[in-house]
């Protein structure tokens, strides 16, 4: 091969490989340029039925494009034009599955059409996407910055907790009846007092039952409908809480008025009392920001309160939860446990245990102790129920 030949095959081999390159890259510049042409002709390609052009990673247009749609879904939404809207926030999430916002947005859209399953699942997913990309609560969150929005200067969290809250408000005419303290007592007496949460509320120290007295009226009420609802295991009380045995609404309202002012024990059971000082910062990282700083949670919001609060009965909570026994627990609570050690755990709980409710709340220190569970059919003392018995025992 001369010299001229051999320029010749190298310019060829060259050529092909300059093409070979160019076509690994053209199916994504033809998608990416398909993609930003849908939005120059008015969203038509979006509005149709053709499904979105997939790309294996997401580009900073793909972002754009993707806010752009979120955006375009959040005024169709404020319009009333939930199908539109439906289908901008559908593509926008297809275009960039991390887009909290759209999640956000979507969770509100299926709020506004009356799908509560829905929305509790888009909630849920905007928070496990602010967890993944490490905007947890209380580290460098995302905040709404447009000074135009009723939002402004909230955290994508604060929006998914006002949003989770508001669901737990739709349906619930219970909240809206006034108890009577006075028959409520009655049907604590006969449903609640002589095995269970004792007559005093305040359950068992080895953690059998809790501790009752004081609880928030709207926190006692939600607890009772999820578990009637199958939303939270607890095989002893799903009978207690079925009308038949309960009543109806206003049976629900009286008891929790009643339970509401009972006065908590000053002696309710804590825990070991190794790493509090951990305990505190995590429960400061974890749990104040609903349940308050000292324990005393939120009626409004549904947050228990938590102080005074048996130690061995949080630890089988807490266990239930990361078994996901208990449905019925906050979206963020949900994704905490699941960054949480046993040692952090155990720490966090021994310092809830040691939290003290207010004096007012408080019954007279020199009353007795909370006594052990009271023997169950087999003679065993202070057995907590687990999720698999049976619902009559």
């Amino acid at each position: 091969m001369n010299g001229l030949e051999y320029k010749k095959h190298h310019w060829y081999q060259g050529w092909i490989g300059l093409c070979s390159i160019f076509m690994l890259f053209f199916p994504a510049i033809s998608k990416a340029k398909t993609i930003h042409q849908c939005l120059d002709e008015n969203q038509k390609y979006y509005l149709s039925s053709t499904p979105c052009p997939q790309v294996s990673l997401i580009s900073k247009r793909d972002r754009s494009l993707s806010d752009e749609l979120n955006g375009l879904g959040f005024q169709a939404m404020s319009k009333g034009e939930f199908e539109k809207a439906k289908t901008y926030l559908e593509r926008a999430i297809t275009l960039n599955p991390k887009n909290s916002f759209a999640l956000l947005n979507f969770g509100v859209l299926y709020d506004r059409m009356n799908d509560d399953k829905n929305a509790q699942i888009q909630f849920q997913k905007a928070l496990e996407v602010e967890f993944e990309l490490g905007r947890t609560p209380n580290k460098s969150e995302t905040v709404i910055n447009n000074p135009k929005s009723p939002n402004y200067g909230l955290t994508l969290t604060d929006l998914v907790l006002k949003n989770w809250n508001k669901q737990l408000r739709k349906n619930d005419k219970i909240l809206k009846l006034k108890g009577d303290v006075a028959r409520g007592q009655t049907v604590y007496r006969n449903l609640c007092s002589e095995k269970c949460h004792q007559p005093e509320g305040w359950g068992s120290i080895d953690g059998a039952y809790p501790q009752i007295a004081g609880q928030h009226a709207t926190v006692t009420i939600k607890q009772l409908l999820d578990i009637r609802e199958g939303n939270r295991d607890n095989p002893t009380m799903f009978r207690f809480s079925l009308p038949s045995e309960l009543g109806g609404e206003q049976a629900i309202a009286d008891v929790v008025a009643y339970i509401e002012t009972l006065p908590m024990t000053v002696k309710n059971g804590v825990g070991p009392g190794k790493n509090l000082a951990l305990g505190a910062q995590k429960y400061a990282e974890f749990c104040a920001r609903c349940h308050g700083k000292d324990g005393e949670g939120n009626a409004k919001e549904f947050y228990p309160r938590i102080h005074g609060q048996h130690y061995q009965y949080q630890v089988r909570q807490f266990q239930w939860m990361q078994d996901n026994k208990r449905r019925n627990i906050h979206p963020l609570k949900r994704l905490q446990i699941k960054n949480i050690n046993a040692q952090e755990m155990s720490a966090i709980l021994d310092y809830i245990s040691r939290l003290k409710p207010p004096k007012e709340l408080l019954d007279r220190p020199q009353n007795p102790v909370p006594q052990a569970a009271p023997p169950d059919k087999k003679g065993q003392s202070g057995k907590p129920p687990t999720p698999s018995q049976n619902l009559l025992d």
